[in-house]
C-alpha cells in the first residue's frame, strides 16, 4: 500500500564541482579526501577510475585525471540541503540518507491519483524493461508514483542543477536498489 521514491544524486561531489566550475564537465574528474578518490564523474569512470581508489592508482589509470579536494564539505552540504528542500514538496515524509540520497513517501498523492482514475504516459523503466509511449491506467500504486518521481527529478535538476536517478517501490530498501539500476539520470519502478 505504500509508494516510496528514492532519489540518488549521480556522482554527487563531482556534480557539485562541475556546477562550481563548468569546465570540469567534460574532463575526467576525481574528488579527493585524504589519499583517496572518494568519487569521480563518468568520463573518469570510463577511464577506469573507481570510487575509493587510491589517488596514485587513479592517476596511473587516467593520466589526465583532474583532482579537486573535497575536504571542505560546505558546498556539498549546501547543495544537499537544497535538494532535500526541493524533494520535501513531493510527499508527506522525506528522509535523507547521507548527503546525496533522499527517500520520499508519496503514498497519499498516489492514492488520490488512483481514486481519480487518471491516466499518464509511462516514462522510465518498470521491472527492468522500458515501456515506450504507451498509456498506462494507474491500477497499481507504483505507476502513480512514476509521475511524482519524474516531477521530483525535474525539479531537482531545474532548481539545483543536479541530476538524479530514482527508484520507485513499496519500501525504502527496494526503492534504493531500483534507483541504481539505470544510472545516470533515469528511474526504475519495481
Amino acid at each position: 500500500d505504500r509508494v516510496i521514491l528514492h532519489f540518488d544524486a549521480d556522482c554527487f561531489y563531482a556534480q557539485v564541482e562541475e556546477l562550481r566550475d563548468p569546465k570540469l564537465r567534460e574532463v575526467p574528474l576525481g574528488i579527493t579526501q585524504k589519499f583517496l578518490v572518494v568519487t569521480c564523474n563518468y568520463p573518469a569512470r570510463r577511464a577506469g577510475v573507481t570510487k575509493l581508489m587510491a589517488i596514485e592508482d587513479a592517476k596511473k589509470k587516467c593520466p589526465g585525471l583532474v583532482l579537486v579536494s573535497g575536504e571542505d564539505l560546505t558546498p556539498y552540504r549546501l547543495t544537499s540541503r537544497r535538494i532535500f528542500s526541493v524533494l520535501q514538496r513531493f510527499g508527506s515524509a522525506a528522509e535523507r540518507l547521507g548527503m546525496d540520497e533522499v527517500w520520499v513517501d508519496v503514498t497519499a498523492a498516489c492514492k488520490k491519483m488512483m481514486e481519480e482514475n487518471a491516466e499518464r504516459r509511462w516514462q522510465g523503466h518498470e521491472g527492468g524493461y522500458l515501456r515506450r509511449g504507451g498509456r498506462v491506467c494507474l491500477r497499481h500504486s507504483s505507476a502513480a508514483g512514476q509521475r511524482d518521481c519524474t516531477e521530483g527529478e525535474g525539479a531537482v535538476k531545474e532548481e539545483t542543477g543536479i541530476r538524479t536517478s530514482a527508484g520507485i517501490a513499496h519500501n525504502k530498501l527496494l526503492a534504493k536498489l531500483a534507483s541504481g539500476l539505470h544510472k545516470p539520470d533515469d528511474q526504475t519502478s519495481l
